[in-house]
């Protein structure tokens, strides 16, 4: 059963089972729409990060974010530019930026910034290249760098410097193509594009794992400007382009899904497992200019990583996916690099706040160098089974009854750890949970 503080919670019933993904409005709107912004996701901070575009043709260095509820600012810090790209480093728990120009292709950027609450700018011995228009910049997971792609060009980034990749048998030479990290086949997606010599799209798609370029079967959308994100849940690529057409790839097929509201960024809610985009085009009257729409399924079970963990190597908690927190089923998490092979659970109700004190909190301060409190920690905590000499496991039976469906809850282990820092624990990356019906 969940622990005995369970609040009360006011649910939507009658969630049906295994409902299909739907586009729908977020509000509020973006208090500050302007032409080509692009959007990211901090999932350390559960903040989605807007920067740069265009008012008026001149380029903008807006910086705002959204916490869920409201449009903040995000601070100054880069120079005012427009068709650059951004993405989460969540090995290094920031917003990477990279590229664009200060309009018409004049003023090409080599520079590098992150975000994490503010801006710094990083001084790597080897620059990115100029890049502006239609190029990709997404993060693999598994090899824990951000991939930058643009052509025949792949520059990889890991959080020091920038390395040119130069593997045989790249994918023909193209221009705004989209991308995603697949993370269970563990290789980059890259899919359409425009080609140099022609102006129609293309529809093939290809895989980076790293080492080498692969050319899936099949042909998909060829869709013009696509934007491509992936959800961890549903096993699925999800693409949305050519004005309002949205698909999903499960690494074979190409299937239709709901149209989406039209063309614009997209990035990964992982906290709430969903796509978001951002209708950043000052002058458009639908969508809203400023609304924010996401792409969701009603009822999902919910179980995904956040946030990074601390020790050497770090602890690190992966959600099962044979055991997901469906109604009435056990939930699983497995907890590696536990250096004894011992490792507690703690509960929260909020990634937000711990007793009053603004989430993500970095623990330095306690002795723990490095690592982070990322849930309220306000609930329970419970022992792990060892399952090995630095691995346990944690289970937890789920409520049957429906009213439970769409309870959201966090998770984070931390293990002894002697020696490692003062404290002599380590604290591992959170889960945020939600109960689901399928």
């Amino acid at each position: 059963m969940l622990p005995y503080t369970l609040p009360t919670f006011a649910f939507v019933a009658g969630f049906a089972m295994a409902q299909t993904p739907q586009w729908r409005p977020v509000w509020p709107a973006n208090p500050s729409p302007v032409s080509g912004s692009e959007i990211a996701y901090d999932h350390l901070r559960d903040r989605l990060l807007v920067f740069g575009g265009a008012v008026n043709h001149v380029p903008s260095a807006l910086c705002i974010t959204f916490d869920g509820t409201s449009w903040t600012g995000g601070g100054s810090g880069p120079p005012a530019r427009l068709f650059h790209k951004l993405a989460f480093d969540a090995r290094r728990g920031e917003i990477l930026l990279v590229g664009g120009d200060a309009g018409f292709g004049s003023s090409i950027f080599t520079d590098t910034w992150v975000w994490s609450g503010g801006w710094v700018q990083r001084f790597p011995q080897t620059p990115p290249p100029a890049v502006t228009h239609g190029f990709s910049l997404t993060y693999d997971e598994d090899r824990e760098v951000v991939v930058l792609y643009q052509g025949q060009s792949l520059y990889e980034w890991d959080g020091v410097n920038w390395l040119r990749r130069t593997p045989p048998g790249f994918p023909p030479w193209r221009t705004y193509h989209a991308a995603a990290y697949d993370s269970r086949q563990h290789r980059l997606l890259i899919h359409g594009g425009q080609a140099f010599t022609s102006s129609f799209p293309l529809g093939d798609t290809w895989a980076w794992d790293g080492v080498a370029w692969q050319q899936l079967p099949g042909s998909g959308p060829p869709l013009t400007y696509p934007q491509m994100a992936y959800d961890p849940e549903r096993d699925v690529a999800v693409l949305v382009g050519g004005g309002s057409a949205c698909y999903e790839f499960d690494g074979t097929t190409w299937t239709a899904a709901s149209s989406s509201p039209g063309y614009a960024p997209m990035t990964w809610d992982r906290q709430r497992n969903r796509a978001v985009q951002v209708f950043v085009v000052s002058g458009q009257t639908s969508p809203l200019p400023g609304s924010m729409w996401v792409y969701e399924a009603p009822g999902l079970a919910i179980a995904q990583p956040y946030g990074v963990g601390c020790g050497s190597p770090a602890l690190v908690a992966r959600e099962d996916p044979n055991a997901r927190p469906l109604l009435g089923g056990t939930l699983g998490i497995d907890v590696e690099n536990a250096p004894t092979g011992a490792a507690f659970m703690c509960f929260g109700w909020s990634s937000d706040l711990a007793l009053g004190l603004a989430l993500p909190r970095r623990m330095d301060a306690w002795g723990l160098p490095g690592c982070w409190l990322l849930q309220s920690d306000d609930a329970i905590t419970l022992p792990c089974a060892t399952t090995g000499a630095t691995t346990a496991r944690f289970t937890f039976a789920l409520p049957s009854a429906p009213t439970f469906a769409g309870l959201s809850f966090f998770l984070q282990p931390w293990a002894p750890a002697p020696g490692v820092n003062p404290a002599g624990a380590a604290i591992g990356n959170a889960i945020a949970v939600t109960i689901g019906s399928f």
